[in-house]
């Protein structure tokens, strides 16, 4: 995969590599978000994508190592990536791809990796993005991460069909269980938010992981509950936590066509609503746990 910007501005494009059958590759275009994506006239693993003044000006250029004479092939301007693909031109091939998205993040403390993706997230077979990330941010900030882990708006009910994976894991557990030793942790909340006010709606998961959680890789697919929400536009948001000493942390982006897998072998997943007091009450207790009670005032001296 390859990233680039157009001179002087601050979307990234994306051109990546997916692979189709034994040494065969399908490439691709896309703006930073994937709402838009083109498939590039080339065929090879590893990409790179050039710079311009637009995108009519960038051209994504692919290598392919599997065999002799190892080919090298240039793609036409990406400009379909950042609009409708239906008006691309040249030898840029317009083809649809229906996509699915993953967001998350990375946090590193000495020799410990770990790493947090949530992808897939589908609400009545419509694919859910994320909301637009700046390639000039610090992600490194846990303030400016965290503040990049929220998803596009949707429309929700008490009937919605929401589908979601999360991918987690250390790069090796014994560096792990070292640097966390027996107080250390890592931390991440997955809420549902109003998309206006920014108000809790409910909790999907809140987990903490220890030095005795540091196993290996984590995939898991849910399917989420949604009684007691009515028609409401709500938002993903997803906080990350940690106490370690020196952390260090990186976004995470993903795109991937849909795979029909990830909706096979779903755990169920209630949403934990928050609870709101309406009416209190509050009445004489009975009985009185203090039948006897002594006053006393104690004597006050003028001076």
């Amino acid at each position: 995969m390859s990233v680039n910007l157009p001179n002087g501005g601050s979307t990234p494009y994306i051109a990546f590599s997916q692979a189709s059958a034994s040494d065969s590759w399908t490439d691709y275009a896309c703006n930073y978000n994937a709402s838009s994506m083109i498939t590039l006239s080339t065929t090879g693993r590893d990409m790179q994508l050039s710079n311009g003044t637009s995108t009519s000006s960038m051209y994504a250029s692919a290598f392919n190592p599997s065999s002799s004479p190892y080919p090298l092939e240039t793609s036409g301007s990406i400009s379909g990536a950042g609009n409708s693909p239906a008006g691309n031109v040249n030898t840029v091939a317009s083809v649809p791809v229906k996509m699915t998205y993953g967001r998350g993040g990375t946090i590193s403390d000495d020799s410990l990796n770990f790493y947090y993706s949530f992808r897939n997230l589908s609400v009545d077979g419509q694919s859910i993005g994320f909301a637009p990330f700046s390639g000039s941010t610090d992600y490194d900030s846990l303030s400016n991460l965290n503040k990049s882990l929220v998803t596009e708006p949707f429309q929700v009910n008490t009937n919605s069909r929401i589908i979601f994976s999360e991918y987690s894991g250390f790069a090796d557990s014994t560096a792990a269980i070292s640097v966390l030793g027996d107080t250390g942790y890592i931390n991440y909340n997955v809420e549902v938010i109003d998309n206006t006010t920014g108000k809790l709606v409910g909790t999907i998961e809140n987990i903490r992981i220890k030095a005795s959680d540091a196993g290996g890789y984590r995939s898991t697919s849910y399917l989420l509950s949604t009684d007691g929400i009515s028609n409401e536009t709500v938002k993903v948001k997803i906080d990350v936590s940690t106490n370690l000493e020196h952390p260090k942390f990186a976004l995470i982006n993903s795109y991937s066509q849909v795979d029909s897998s990830a909706t096979e072998n779903l755990q169920s997943l209630s949403l934990e609503p928050i609870t709101v007091i309406k009416d209190f009450i509050l009445s004489q207790n009975y009985p009185n746990p203090f039948p006897e009670q002594d006053v006393r005032e104690a004597d006050h001296h003028t001076m």
